[in-house]
């Protein structure tokens, strides 16, 4: 019967978190969020709906051991260096300082210096899983701001391990150099035998099994549970023992296999974690305290940004850069619940401070959307408050006339310098990357650093006596914000915007963009395109139906209205698009025979109306000509009639 017990509490559970992680998605809030309500709402503070706690605690902790299991799956030793010691630098003085002002201001507050370490620890922390997602989601990724963000998130994920293994120590009273000394060296040995048992067992087990799937899944699991039970057996934490698992696989050539199969159970336990943390959360002592729950959300959103920026800041990047980074790292994370569940068993908090922590994380969690929405706008009013000026470069302010400023020196960017220089046409970039700048320099490019934002970087560039600019950042709010200023500083320029979304052409026409190029769309026209060419569609046929794609800013695939005006354009250019020309190779069909032998009329529907010998015309042939080869046959007739023609005059020899 106990079975049939924590079966109807997984069936109770699914059936509150259902509608609750559906009504989330429709509002756009982490799905993380709806598992927490959805435990506090099934819980023993809540509804009571749940009978067997130590159960769900128990699943709860395979998905812990899953994701970090994932965790280190997708990490690599090679993206850790490769993120450079500035990176390293930055996460670590951010969790330095959280955690020194966190136990300062604990200690104010009557709370015992271990326990406001700890409380440290957990603040520090942000949460991956949501800010990786609502990036994503904005297409900021491949941002400045996104690539520091994510950066930064790395090396926190990876701080969470020797947190780990300082719980116990912790929980032991005051800190103690000398046992955290050895703590950290049983670590490190345990460390060296997991890593090299499975470095050398591991790659020759997986070669054996790979050829079976089903085997292959139960492997990897037993790879990352073994480890798990071995390392605890050590005296390490399971979930540290699943990471050393899965960075060591993540070395090998079936990484990626493993991590599609380990993904579904994973992201399957891991909402039964945060549903077991929520159920942990008591709504009493959240009602009765709001006001203390509210006040500490927002120190930890403001401290945490306000230390991060000051770091970023004395590390060079820009203030608006910084700021946007900044927030949108200053809530709680996940791995802060994982953290506080481990330490539960030795009791290093207290449980009023446990559910102050909990009540004030989800707070900080819950407005993340929101902040991360804001942020650019409340960057940019940070730059006009104290009026700070981002720097331009070390380039002297250019004299340059009738030129080209090109924002961002990516792929686009870096493909588009290069031919406008063989072509000789004056140019100039602006980018913010040092990065991409010192790129720029090797390859003797034009380039000013500074953030193209703002209008003294522009105006350094000399927008107000450019030709033309060409905007190809990932950023959507600073491509606007570019748009808005060159716009402003030169009326009659023309601006060019490379974008990833369609959904942005209306606003950057709206905001003075001249021509807006979507990734999308354009993808989407190479694809017709090739599809065409392989049915025998003529070139010249293919061209015009890019034409009138690309026509009204792409207001056909974008679902927009047509004008009588422009259906009566297109249909010109399909009655203009019924010629075509076909030359005779000396393996064509064609070679040799007479308009009446080829029969093309008769046979495709298409008309020979002229042939092109050397420098003569010979228009209307009569049947009894002879076509020779290099000749050039001038057709007319319906699109698939030239199709059908153009293949049969172009079929070699012998392959009918």
């Amino acid at each position: 019967m106990e079975s049939y017990s924590l079966l109807k509490d997984l069936v109770i559970l699914l059936a509150v978190a259902v509608p609750v992680s559906f009504l989330f998605h429709r509002l756009k809030l982490p799905s993380i969020i709806g598992f927490l309500i959805t435990g506090m709402i099934a819980g023993p503070h809540g509804a009571q709906l749940i009978s067997r706690l130590e159960a769900v605690h128990g699943m709860a902790g395979i998905g812990v051991v899953l994701l970090l299991f994932t965790i280190g799956l997708e990490f690599s030793l090679g993206q850790l260096f490769s993120s450079g010691f500035r990176m390293f630098f930055i996460a670590t003085a951010q969790i330095t300082l959280t955690v020194g002002i966190t136990a300062v201001a604990s200690n104010w507050a009557g709370i015992p210096l271990h326990q406001g370490i700890f409380l440290g620890f957990l603040f520090a922390l942000s949460s991956t899983a949501i800010v990786l997602k609502l990036l994503a989601e904005r297409g900021e990724i491949d941002t400045p701001q996104g690539k520091l963000s994510v950066g930064i998130l790395l090396y926190q994920d990876l701080c969470v391990i020797p947190m780990m293994l300082m719980i116990p120590v912790l929980s032991g009273g005051e800190p103690d150099p000398i046992q955290v000394f050895k703590q950290l060296a049983t670590a490190a040995a345990a460390v060296a035998g997991l890593f090299l048992a499975a470095r050398y067992l591991v790659p020759p087990l997986l070669k054996l099994v790979v050829r079976s799937r089903d085997l292959f899944l139960i492997t990897a699991l037993f790879l990352c549970l073994g480890t798990a039970y071995a390392s605890s057996y050590l005296g390490l934490s399971l979930a540290f023992g699943a990471f050393i698992a899965g960075l060591v696989i993540s070395e090998s050539a079936y990484s990626h296999q493993i991590l599609s199969d380990i993904v579904p159970f994973r992201d399957t336990f891991n909402a039964i974690f945060f549903i077991s943390i929520g159920m942990l959360l008591d709504f009493t002592p959240l009602i009765r305290s709001w006001n203390l729950n509210l006040v500490l959300a927002m120190a930890v959103l403001l401290g945490k940004s306000l230390i991060l920026i000051t770091i970023l800041l004395m590390t060079k990047h820009t203030v608006r850069i910084s700021a946007i980074a900044a927030f949108s790292l200053s809530q709680v994370g996940e791995f802060s619940f994982l953290l506080a569940e481990q330490s539960r068993p030795l009791q290093l908090l207290p449980d009023h401070l446990y559910q102050l922590f909990l009540s004030s994380s989800v707070l900080t969690m819950l407005v993340t959307p929101l902040i991360i929405l804001l942020s650019p706008q409340i960057a940019l009013r940070i730059q006009h408050f104290f009026r700070i000026e981002e720097r331009g470069g070390d380039a002297p302010r250019t004299e340059l006339v009738d030129h080209l400023i090109i924002v961002g020196f990516g792929l686009n960017g870096k493909n588009l310098s290069r031919v406008v220089r063989d072509a000789g046409i004056p140019f100039l970039v602006i980018e913010l990357s040092d990065q991409l700048v010192q790129e720029a320099m090797k390859q003797e490019m034009p380039v000013v650093f500074g953030d193209a934002t703002r209008k003294e970087v522009l105006s350094t560039a000399g927008a107000k006596r450019a030709r033309m600019a060409v905007v190809a950042i990932s950023d959507v709010s600073a491509t606007r914000r570019c748009v808005a200023v060159f716009r402003d500083l030169n009326p009659s320029g023309v601006i060019l915007v490379r974008t990833r979304y369609v959904a942005e052409v209306d606003t950057l026409m709206a905001l003075g963009a001249n021509l807006v190029i979507p990734e999308e769309f354009e993808t989407s026209i190479e694809i017709f395109a090739r599809v065409l060419e392989q049915y025998g569609i003529p070139d010249h046929l293919i061209n015009q139906q890019i034409q009138i794609v690309r026509s009204d800013s792409y207001g056909m695939l974008r679902g927009l209205s047509l004008t009588h005006e422009r259906l009566m354009k297109m249909s010109e250019l399909f009655l203009k698009s019924t010629i075509q020309q076909v030359v005779v190779t000396s393996d064509s069909p064609a070679k040799g025979k007479t308009v009446r032998e080829l029969s093309l009329r008769k046979e495709t529907g298409a008309t020979i109306l002229a042939v092109l010998r050397k420098e003569q015309a010979i228009t209307n042939p009569d049947p009894d000509f002879l076509v020779e080869e290099n000749d050039v046959l001038v057709l007319w007739g319906a699109h698939q009639q030239l199709a059908e023609a153009t293949t049969r005059l172009t079929q070699r020899s012998g392959t009918e």
